[in-house]
């Protein structure tokens, strides 16, 4: 979802990785749905303005990567290694 977020926004991973004041490599993670942006307030004003989206919209995000994580956790929970 922040991928699809970002390119709406038409913003490549440098530009909101250097608006935001996280690195490129940061963002991609976030792209991969590998994390999830921790931000403080203004960093998550950044994000918002950055991505011309609302609160509403990365709560929405977050909660589809949380289902995302519990949904890898409970594919791996079955593997006898």
């Amino acid at each position: 979802m922040m991928k699809t977020l970002r390119q709406r926004a038409r913003v490549t991973q440098g530009e909101l990785a250097q608006a935001i004041g996280r690195t490129a490599s940061t963002v991609s993670k976030w792209d991969q749905g590998l994390s999830f942006p921790q931000l403080s307030p203004s960093g998550l004003k950044a994000l918002m303005n950055s991505l011309e989206c609302s609160l509403d919209e990365l709560i929405q995000a977050e909660e589809e990567w949380m289902k995302g994580k519990e949904a890898k956790a409970d594919d791996h929970s079955g593997d006898t290694h």
